[in-house]
């Protein structure tokens, strides 16, 4: 059986020790716009999947935007 596990942005960011302002002055976005997509208000973009998966190291397929 294959599991593949599936981490929040805010599980990355809560993992990589960072503010929330922190996390998204690296993904290259403004607060609002992080928390839009922390808060399930907003989809991500493939640029923002990018740069998590650069930052974290973390592959794609694990990468959920919320819960």
């Amino acid at each position: 059986m294959d599991i593949k596990v599936k981490l929040t942005l805010e599980a990355i960011r809560m993992q990589m020790n960072l503010t929330r302002a922190e996390m998204a002055e690296k993904m290259h976005i403004n607060i609002d716009r992080y928390n839009r997509l922390a808060n399930g208000d907003s989809k991500m973009l493939a640029t923002e999947f990018v740069d998590i998966h650069e930052l974290s190291g973390i592959p794609f397929e694990n990468i959920s935007p919320t819960a």
